[in-house]
Formats: structure tokens, C-alpha cells, sequence
């Protein structure tokens, strides 16, 4: 077993570190451990945490504050069993205003590429295209069992992103994030590979801060039974989670009132446990779904309501909260009708009216018919309509 220290290879310099840190990491065995010491160090080509006989085993540390000034990307990590961490990479850029023309692309800060039983530590990562970029690019390689933590990633335009390559057929499954915080023009984004068979799955995301991103924080495609443990959201300039058709059955976690109008979703299965709130920031459910992954095309929202109110309605329209109790209808003056919440309409949805008095018939949405007698009614969402069924 060796101990390398980077910084009295022969090929070193504080202005161009790449060099030095690729010949020891090429240089490495099983066992082998590699440290460059503090210091504030600058480099224009890639550093390659990677090895021609395959990195297995090593302990490699980068101290200290690193510079890119180059193109491609900043660095690239390939191995197995490694521990490995690096406490700051920047750019030196330092901007909100994220450039998307080809011409203003940014360079990418880490690449990860087939990565496997790994410990992959990163204090701040900052002023990149791609921030952490988890990207395959070979068929049958992938990232798996491996644990990533960091502590800052900012000014990237996605701070985290998963993104098989396009020529290749690999995966991302069954690792571990923690945060952290992300700020970017997006936060987490995860996009499928035009090979990819294998949906992104199994990955659990801890802590995690997003934090004053214009667009979404979390937007997932091909991605399924993913965990996302206690995020917060801060200054979101578009959704919280959006989801999209080719995802499914992944299970958010959040602590902090959420309103429903920040979460999109076109997937199957999915779970959000939250104080979910409505437009007025009334807490009104405790839980969102969407339908089953073996239902039908459309993708329906479903919720378990809390907080359930009750209220009285009289002539006129009176547009009902989506934790409606009961409806109580006394007036005999005129007309009533009853307009539910846009997100009331899923399946066994139901609330109670209870009418004691009536001008004209009472109408509940678009329900087939008109209430035209006293009594107590359960409207329940069924089969794709609002139903009304006399209790007594």
C-alpha cells in the first residue's frame, strides 16, 4: 500500500494541478492512497479520477480551493470502492442570469461516470453548466450502491443531473444522496437516454435545500421508486416536483407546508406526504397520489384531506374547498349551486349535504339532474362523474 502526496510529484504546479493529480490516480493500486494538501490551486484540463487498469480500493483526497479555467469537463470519476473527496471546484462565475444558447454553454464541474460501492464527498461545486453530472456512457455500466454528500452546489444550470448517455445502455439505481444545498437555473433534473431500458430507480435523496431556482426544483423523467426524505424549497420560481408521464411510484417525504399549485405531476404512483395547502395557505390534505400504476392513461391526482370544513351556502354560486365537510342549504329565496375545488374530482372523493330548505332545485357541478327534495345526500366522485346519494 502507498501514500502518495500529490503536491511532490515531480509534474506539479499550483498553476496547473491536472497533470500531477492524473499521473498519480493512473500510478494507483488497490490499497493506495492519495492526498493533495491545502492550498489554492488552478488547473485548465480535466482531472481523471480514473485508472487504465481500473480504480478499485483507493482513498483519494483533493484539499483545498481548485479553479477550472478549461472546456471540457473540470473532472471525471470512474472506479469501485473508492473514497473520494474534493472540498471546492469553481469557475469563478458567479451569476443568477443562466445562458442557454450553445454558444454560452459552461463547462461541466464533476462527471461521474460507472461508479460502484463508492463514498463520493464534495464540499462546494460552483459556476457550471452541470454541477454533479451522473452519466454512463457505456452499455452495461452504471452507477450503483455508491453514496454521494455534498454541501453546495450553485450558479449551475442543473446543479444535479442524471443523464444516461444517449449511445449507451446503462443505469443509475440504488444510491444515496445527501445534502446540502442546490441553486441553479433548475435543481435536480433526471432525463432518459435514447438506450436506456432501465428506468432511474431505488435512489434515496436526504436533506436536501433547493434554493432560489428559476424553473423546477425536482423534474424527473424514466425515473421510478425513488425516495426524496425532507427537501425544502426556497424561493421556486417554477414547480416544486414536476413529473412527468414516464415516471412512477416515487414517494416524497416534505415537512413544510406545500401548496398543491407547486407540484406537477403526469406520472403513475407517486406519493407526496405533506401539510398540503390550498390557494388561501389552509392546510387541506395530508397526502397526495396519483392513480395506480395499472389504471388507465389519464393520470388522476388523489388526496387524503384533513382539516375538513363545514359550511353553509345559499342562493347564488359558492365555489367549495377541496376539504369541504358539509354542505348545509337552508335558504328558500333561490337557486343554489355548488362548484367543488379543481383538484376534488378523484375517485371516492365525497362530502355530505345536508338540505333543510329550498327556493329552486340545487345543483352540484355538473351532476346529471338536480337535488329537488329535503334531506341528507352524500356527493361522491365516481367513475369519472359526481354522484348524489340519499341518505335519508
Amino acid at each position: 500500500m502507498k501514500r502518495f502526496r500529490i503536491e511532490e510529484h515531480p509534474l506539479f504546479s499550483a498553476d496547473d494541478v491536472a497533470p500531477a493529480v492524473n499521473a498519480v490516480v493512473a500510478a494507483m493500486e488497490p490499497g493506495d492512497q492519495a492526498v493533495l494538501s491545502y492550498g489554492v490551486y488552478r488547473f485548465g484540463g480535466t482531472i481523471r479520477i480514473q485508472n487504465p487498469n481500473g480504480l478499485r480500493y483507493c482513498r483519494i483526497a483533493l484539499e483545498g480551493e481548485y479553479t477550472y479555467t478549461g472546456s471540457g469537463p473540470a473532472l471525471r470519476i470512474e472506479g469501485e470502492h473508492l473514497d473520494f473527496s474534493l472540498q471546492r471546484i469553481a469557475t469563478g462565475r458567479r451569476s443568477d442570469f443562466y445562458k442557454t444558447s450553445p454558444d454560452d454553454v459552461l463547462p461541466t464541474g464533476v462527471e461521474v461516470g460507472e461508479c460502484n460501492y463508492s463514498r463520493l464527498d464534495f464540499g462546494e461545486i460552483e459556476g457550471f453548466e452541470y454541477g454533479l453530472k451522473l452519466c454512463p456512457d457505456r452499455d452495461d455500466t452504471g452507477i450503483c450502491y455508491t453514496k454521494f454528500t455534498f454541501q453546495y452546489i450553485s450558479y449551475c444550470y442543473i446543479p444535479l443531473y442524471f443523464g444516461v448517455d444517449d449511445g449507451a445502455v446503462a443505469w443509475i439505481n440504488e444510491n444515496q444522496f445527501t445534502g446540502g444545498r442546490l441553486k441553479g437555473y433548475y435543481g435536480m433534473v433526471a432525463r432518459k437516454g435514447a438506450r436506456q431500458i432501465d428506468e432511474y430507480n431505488n435512489n434515496s435523496f436526504w436533506n436536501i435545500r433547493f434554493e432560489k431556482v428559476t424553473k423546477d426544483a425536482i423534474f424527473c423523467e424514466f425515473s421510478a421508486f425513488n425516495s426524496f426524505i425532507k427537501p425544502v424549497f426556497s424561493e421556486i420560481g417554477g414547480f416544486y416536483l414536476n413529473q412527468k408521464a414516464s415516471s412512477k411510484g416515487n414517494t416524497f417525504t416534505i415537512e413544510a407546508k406545500t401548496s398543491i399549485s407547486k407540484l406537477a405531476f403526469y406520472s403513475k404512483g407517486d406519493i407526496v406526504k405533506a401539510p398540503l395547502t390550498d390557494a388561501s395557505g389552509a392546510v387541506v390534505a395530508s397526502e397526495l397520489t396519483t392513480t395506480n400504476l395499472k389504471s388507465a392513461a389519464s393520470v388522476k391526482k388523489g388526496f387524503t384531506l384533513t382539516n375538513k370544513k363545514d359550511m353553509t351556502a345559499g342562493p347564488g354560486t359558492t365555489n367549495l374547498p377541496l376539504n369541504i365537510g358539509t354542505v348545509n342549504v337552508s335558504s328558500a329565496s333561490g337557486a343554489v349551486t355548488l362548484r367543488t375545488d379543481a383538484n376534488a374530482s378523484f375517485e371516492n372523493n365525497s362530502f355530505m349535504l345536508r338540505v333543510t330548505g329550498y327556493g329552486k332545485a340545487i345543483q352540484v357541478n355538473n351532476l346529471a339532474g338536480k337535488i329537488t327534495s329535503a334531506g341528507t345526500y352524500k356527493i361522491i366522485y365516481m367513475g369519472g362523474e359526481w354522484r348524489a346519494v340519499k341518505l335519508s
